[in-house]
């Protein structure tokens, strides 16, 4: 019998007879074997087919066995996808700042690394003064880095955090200031500062570079996760390099590169909640321009013409509300900084004055219902004396009114109206502790009606030719009153009547419009009445934050009282109704809006033309 392993069939071991060929050396013999005998070349080439067959019948059994039913298919590289897509080597729909597909699946999203030039041409009136420093130069394109690490945060910095930092400034000054001129003068340079000279700075400043990554990092966090800003190692990161980095070379720096830092380091604290360490920032950048001032040292013409407006803009509204630093002993406590509480006048001279300190009134007593660690229970006593003396001044005021205005006497109501919900906001905190306003029936009824017979005096319709009936033209707002009443109240006829009238407010006040406080506070009524019909001990819930999702329509975000607002008590909904909520203006600002009750300071309301389809209240 020939032995197996030499016959020369569909088996393995005829390659190795055939190297043996090759190399000229002869098979040993052995007994009762039979000798191979050496093959010609035809007998070489099929040997060499049956070979090459026998591969490509493997290679389709193990893509059957893989995928049965899948053929494979051709597909075009795209280059210009973001880097995460690129990596998995998966088709990316390019959507900016952030694609879908990675929002999607949960990943993070690195964004992209192509050269992108700078998206705006300067204009005529931004060309640049004779003498300016070599860094700012608007006619070179604006590149991105070729650290990898910062493409991500500079892509979101320039097409999300810049144009809405610039949009939030221009709504702050024309809140409170009525020079047209001056606001949009400011308003220019803010946006040019933002879009144009930060990013050209960070290309040659390490210390810009970083502190611009770390406030679009933050800015992302904040929108995205909702969560401490500390626990984003990123802007933890970047914030403390740009720290070393001006500690290390600062007096090799640039003035104009130690202003652009300030503003920046102001603004990651504004974000964060840190008002007082935000004002700090400011006021150092302002100390150092009137140092080198003094000492008559050049300075260059971007700080007058882009900085320092920003600077000046920020100081004004701190001195128009008084927020200024405690000073003293208790400054010194390690509860961290506070502000003081001014004075209150005896009588107030006019109907302006009453409302410049009923805005400081309700901003403070904000402030404590947000439990800042800053804002200790230390300030209660002194903002409870701040809000009784804003009574008595205004009482002593139209005491002494002589002229019988109705128009006096109408918008005399829409500030007690805003008093008394600075009342009972203060009823939440220590030693009332009514956190679910169910003592304050009799004080929401009394705010209401105020603001109904406001109402219908039609100062809120905004039709032209009626300017002569605003006698404030600039005040803390006809929404917040009435969104407050209908999320809070625990009487159910009011709160649908507060809803109504909202409804039919039609206006667009700062960051948000009464349409979109419509659309919230429905949702709100709405889901504790849900909760009502359950067995769930829930009095009511209170809103996180309102977001914007990526198909176009608001997300409510909140949490139920009692109980404790941690990170997964959170109960996160989709507003069905519909509502105006696409201006740019309120892409950003609006999660804080609505921790505050929709309470801006001071707004210049204007009508709003909606054209939504409302279903029954």
């Amino acid at each position: 019998m020939v032995p197996r392993a030499l016959v020369v069939a569909d088996r393995r071991p005829l390659p190795r007879a055939e190297q043996l060929i090759e190399r000229g050396d002869k098979p040993s013999k052995t007994p009762g074997a039979v000798e191979i005998q050496k093959p010609t070349e035809s007998t070489l080439v099929v040997l060499g087919d049956r070979k090459a067959e026998l591969a490509r019948d493997n290679t389709r059994e193990r893509e059957r066995e893989r995928s049965p039913t899948r053929l494979k298919r051709s597909h075009h590289k795209v280059r210009t996808g973001c880097l995460t897509c690129r990596h998995r080597r998966v088709k990316c729909d390019e959507t900016h700042p952030r694609c879908l597909r990675c929002a999607k699946a949960g990943r993070v999203c690195e964004g992209y690394t192509q050269t992108k030039p700078w998206p705006f041409q300067s204009s005529s009136r931004d060309r640049s003064p004779e003498g300016i420093v070599p860094w700012f130069n608007s006619g070179n394109p604006i590149h991105f880095y070729n650290e990898p690490d910062l493409n991500r945060p500079t892509q979101f910095f320039l097409e999300c955090t810049a144009p809405r930092i610039s949009s939030y400034f221009a709504e702050m000054m024309d809140s409170f200031l009525d020079d047209k001129a001056l606001v949009n003068y400011s308003s220019s340079s803010a946006w040019s500062f933002w879009n144009r000279v930060v990013v050209q700075a960070s290309q040659t400043q390490a210390c810009v570079r970083h502190s611009l990554a770390a406030l679009s990092s933050l800015h992302e966090w904040i929108e995205l996760t909702k969560r401490t800003p500390w626990q984003n190692h990123t802007f933890t990161l970047y914030y403390t390099k740009a720290i070393t980095e001006i500690n290390q070379s600062q007096s090799a720096l640039p003035l104009e590169i130690i202003l652009i830092s300030c503003i920046l380091f102001a603004h990651c604290d504004f974000l964060m909640g840190a008002s007082a360490a935000g004002l700090t920032h400011l006021k150092s950048g302002h100390r150092i321009i009137s140092e080198n001032r003094r000492r008559q040292a050049i300075i260059a013409p971007e700080v007058s013409e882009f900085i320092e407006p920003i600077i000046r803009g920020f100081m004004a509204k701190s001195e128009n509300y008084a927020l200024r630093e405690e000073t003293g002993p208790e400054a010194n406590s390690t509860e961290g900084a506070t502000y003081a509480v001014p004075d209150v006048p005896e009588i107030f001279e006019d109907l302006a004055q009453a409302n410049k300190h009923l805005q400081q009134a309700v901003y403070m007593v904000l402030l404590l219902e947000l439990g800042k660690p800053h804002h200790s229970t230390r300030m209660i006593p002194g903002v409870r004396k701040y809000v009784a003396d804003w009574a008595t001044a205004f009482g002593r005021w139209k005491a002494n009114l002589e002229l019988d205005e109705p128009l006096l006497k109408d918008w005399q109501l829409l500030l007690l109206a805003h008093h008394r919900m600075a009342l009972l906001i203060l009823k939440t905190l220590p030693p009332d502790n009514d956190c679910c306003y169910n003592r304050a029936a009799a004080d929401f009824r009394i705010m209401f009606a105020q603001l109904r017979t406001f109402l219908r005096s039609g100062y809120t319709t905004m039709e032209k030719g009626q300017d002569s009936n605003l006698v404030l033209k600039v005040h803390l707002g006809f929404i917040s009153p009435l969104y407050f009443i209908a999320t809070l109240c625990r009487v159910r006829d009011i709160r649908r009547n507060a809803l109504e009238a909202l409804r039919d407010l039609k206006v667009v006040e700062g960051h948000w419009n009464s349409c979109v406080a419509y659309a919230v506070a429905k949702t709100v009524i709405e889901i504790e009445e849900a909760y009502g019909e359950t067995l769930m001990r829930v009095q009511r819930i209170k809103v996180d934050s309102v977001d914007r999702v990526k198909d176009g329509t608001l997300e409510i975000r909140y949490h139920k009282v009692p109980g404790d607002a941690t990170h997964g008590d959170a109960v996160t909904r989709r507003i069905t109704e519909p509502c105006c909520h696409h201006e740019t203006n309120m892409q950003w600002p609006l999660v804080r809006l609505v921790q505050l009750h929709g309470f801006q300071a001071t707004v210049k309301p204007r009508k709003l033309t909606c054209s939504c389809e409302r279903t029954p209240a």
